[in-house]
């Protein structure tokens, strides 16, 4: 294909070579006009003052003598130049001696010569004589026309930028004509004979252009014959390989069809391994449900009775009983939690194994849920001489958001777990948090006992169901073995990690690393009041002091820390208040040292102590420390009466509400109205649905009890029907049902309750959920 005459080499080249041509001749004619400016505007001045210098002594003279005549024909005479456009002599007063003037030449090319020039210009010179040079003669004035001598720059300028232009032109077709013949003509020859070559040529060789053997063409003809010849050898072995290959492609046709039949006849068989494989699935997703359904109804068979037996028990213990029969009647409830702790560890475990555990994302105290499960273990562990100690991170915000019965139940199992296999030394347990961003944080909770400790090898075993790390611990502690199991699943369900690290005598440490969310302003935390500018003085074990002194230095209270002391060395200008774990300690400081107010750190308080002496209950919780801290700055009171509210066991008596109970057991009926009584509310009891829509009808109530599951009308058609009608729309109605799953909970509230107890509940539960919709 020809080659346009735009695309050349040649062409392309002479195009740049103009072009850099034309301007660099355009640049350097510009230079050469500049510089012929400025000469030719010099040439004006130095025209005019050679003028000036011829006549500025006769000029003086005449002035001297004030001969009017001779400086008439001297101005007419500077006229006469064709620069000069006007000529005046003037005297010292400023009057023309002689003047004579012409009117300037017009042309077309005026305005050019006065834009660049200017129009005219004016020199004046003072007359003076040599004999007598402080004599003022006047001046010699003279105005002259630039056009005249500025036309003569046009006319050079003119004929410079042409030249110019003409050289370049043809500079640039020299150019083009030598590119033309050296460079384009070869290398089109050279091509040409690249393409008239015939493709079957056992070898290819193009000849050198003439005059170009030894230039950079001859080397490229001679690079390009070489490059062909290693194509052409290339392509002959290349199709010789084609060859090949095409044998090769027929075989492997031939393998490929084999090979396919045999994965077809794979194929037919592998589907039908899948269907008989989804045949299995459906029947084990199919059993899987219906054992789930049977495991629901076995709860529920389960909870009636449980419920009806642990209703029994704990009114039984609300009355009047001999120490035996008290006896007897604990240890029979007890069995009888225990046996519902094992009833809910199953149903945990069947919830996650089935995924339908479904976890909550609502606010609540972090802090309150560990602590309230480190003051019961503390108060079991107490006889049998194992202190429990907390230590939670001050900065932990006072509310999170997470699933509080999900991490109450786990630490719950762990910490139940240290304290079942510990029988000496003590129980440690420590929180800190770390946040990961504005509004989340990780804690990490760390339960540490001085037990039996687990062998290495046992320590994946432990986390499988129902096995624990040796027989002789199952003989002797006892347990199911899914508590373990169930607190790491539940963890893992949470976003978090369980570890633990144990050795056989020494005790074990288990980890619960947790993520939580928090809302911004619920970092700050309640601190004593008035205690900031008091000294204290810690005199107790190393944990407690660990734990005292952390949120000591967090409330900024000044505090030392020391060993058993003797509380003789102190005093009140040492130290404000002293807490200590000693008694011989609390007693003599508390009698020697009245300005010192003295904090008993201990399970129980002491018996006939001083009245200045303040009882801290152990285990040790912020709100407690909180307390007596406060306590001890109004110390006016009794110490016996400084007991926590939080620590009061008095029962909370119920009011004069009407609650219905509608049930259709006659066991849980006399259950729930056993605890009512004794809790002080007025009971009436239906037996079904329609008995509880006939008694609505004709009384009021404060709340409802409704079982969910009954005869002739179940809770949930009952509800709506209460639901729909005027008078009891707004009445509290509580579900009381033996099915403890999420589902069903969530079953009762689309129907139109308020709230749910599982069966079996104790006294204090029903307390509680009453308490709470009855005062709200």
């Amino acid at each position: 294909m020809p080659i346009r005459f735009r695309d050349r080499l040649s062409f392309k080249q002479a195009r740049n070579t103009v072009v850099i041509a034309f301007i660099l001749g355009l640049f350097l004619s510009l230079f050469q006009v500049i510089t012929d400016y400025q000469s030719q505007d010099q040439q004006i001045d130095a025209t005019i003052e050679t003028y000036i210098a011829i006549t500025r002594t006769p000029a003086a003279r005449i002035a001297y003598n004030i001969d009017k005549e001779l400086a008439n024909e001297l101005v007419l005479g500077l006229i006469e130049s064709p620069t000069i456009v006007r000529a005046e002599i003037v005297d010292p007063s400023g009057a023309a001696l002689a003047a004579v003037s012409k009117e300037p030449q017009q042309d077309k090319a005026r305005p050019f010569t006065d834009m660049l020039f200017g129009a005219s210009r004016t020199y004046i010179r003072e007359l003076k004589v040599p004999f007598d040079e402080d004599e003022k003669l006047g001046w010699l004035k003279i105005v002259a026309d630039t056009r005249p001598i500025s036309i003569q720059f046009f006319d050079r300028s003119i004929v410079t930028m042409v030249t110019g232009l003409v050289r370049t032109f043809l500079l640039s077709l020299v150019l083009f004509i030598m590119l033309y013949l050296m460079l384009t003509k070869p290398l089109l020859t050279l091509t040409d004979r690249m393409v008239e070559h015939p493709e079957d040529s056992n070898k290819i060789q193009l000849p050198e252009p003439k005059g170009h053997e030894n230039d950079e063409i001859g080397l490229l003809t001679r690079t390009i014959n070489h490059y062909l010849n290693n194509i052409h050898h290339h392509l002959h072995h290349r199709r010789l390989a084609e060859e090949q290959l095409r044998e090769h492609l027929a075989e492997l046709e031939t393998i490929i069809a084999r090979r396919t039949r045999e994965i077809r006849k794979n194929n037919e068989t592998l589907e039908k391994t899948n269907r008989q494989l989804e045949k299995a699935r459906s029947q084990a997703m199919e059993t899987a449900s219906q054992r789930a359904k049977q495991l629901s109804s076995l709860s529920h068979e389960i909870r009636t009775p449980l419920n009806a037996l642990l209703g029994m028990l704990s009114i039984a213990l609300d009355e009047e009983l001999t120490e035996v029969q008290r006896q007897r009647l604990t240890i029979a409830r007890d069995s009888g939690s225990h046996l519902i702790r094992l009833l809910n560890d199953i149903l945990d475990l069947s919830r996650l194994e089935s995924g339908k555990m479904i976890l909550e994302e609502i606010p609540f105290d972090l802090r309150s849920s560990l602590e309230d499960v480190v003051v019961l273990t503390g108060q079991s562990t107490f006889a049998k001489g194992v202190p429990v100690f907390c230590d939670i991170d001050p900065t932990l915000p006072e509310e999170v958001v997470g699933d509080p019965t999900r991490f109450h139940q786990v630490i719950t199992n762990l910490v139940g777990n240290a304290a079942k296999f510990t029988d000496e030394g003590e129980i440690r347990i420590w929180l800190d948090c770390q946040k990961t961003s504005d509004c989340s944080l990780e804690i990490m909770l760390n339960i540490s006992d001085t037990g039996i400790g687990i062998p290495e090898s046992a320590l994946d075993e432990i986390f499988k169901p129902f096995a624990q790390a040796s027989s002789d611990t199952s003989r002797r502690f006892g347990g199911s073995g899914m508590g373990l199991p169930l607190t790491q699943s539940i963890v893992s369900n949470m976003g978090g990690q369980l570890s633990v690290i144990s050795e056989p005598g020494e005790g074990s440490t288990f980890s619960v690393k947790l993520p939580f969310r928090y809302e911004t302003g619920t970092e700050k935390a309640p601190e004593p009041f008035d205690i900031k500018g008091n000294q204290l003085v810690l005199d107790c074990s190393e944990a407690l002091q660990s734990c005292c002194s952390h949120l000591l230095t967090h409330w900024d209270i000044s505090h030392r820390q020391t060993s058993h002391m003797d509380p003789g060395n102190l005093s009140g200008e040492w130290a404000d208040i002293l807490i200590t774990e000693h008694e011989e300690t609390a007693r003599s400081a508390s009698e020697e040292n009245p300005s010192l107010k003295v904090i008993y750190a201990a399970h129980t308080p002491l018996e006939n102590s001083p009245d200045t002496l303040v009882w801290l209950p152990l285990p040790l919780t912020r709100t407690l420390l909180i307390q007596v801290l406060e306590k001890t700055q109004t110390i006016s009171h009794q110490v016996s009466q400084a007991l926590p509210e939080a620590l009061n066991t008095s029962k909370r008596k119920g009011s004069h509400y009407s609650v219905l109970v509608v049930e259709d057991n006659p066991i849980n009926r006399m259950v729930a109205e056993g605890m009512l009584e004794q809790l002080g509310y007025k009971v009436e009891l239906a037996h079904n649905g329609e008995s509880c829509l006939e008694a609505c009808q004709h009384n009021t109530y404060d709340l409802i009890l409704m079982d969910c599951n009954m005869p002739v009308m179940d809770g949930f058609t009952t509800t709506r029907r209460l639901r729909d009608q005027i008078d009891t729309r707004e009445t509290p109605i509580i579900a009381l049902t033996a099915n403890a799953l999420n589902e069903h909970r969530k079953q009762c509230l689309e129907a139109g309750m308020n709230d749910h107890l599982a069966k079996p509940f104790n006294k204090e539960q029903l307390e509680g959920t009453l308490s709470r919709w009855l005062t709200a």
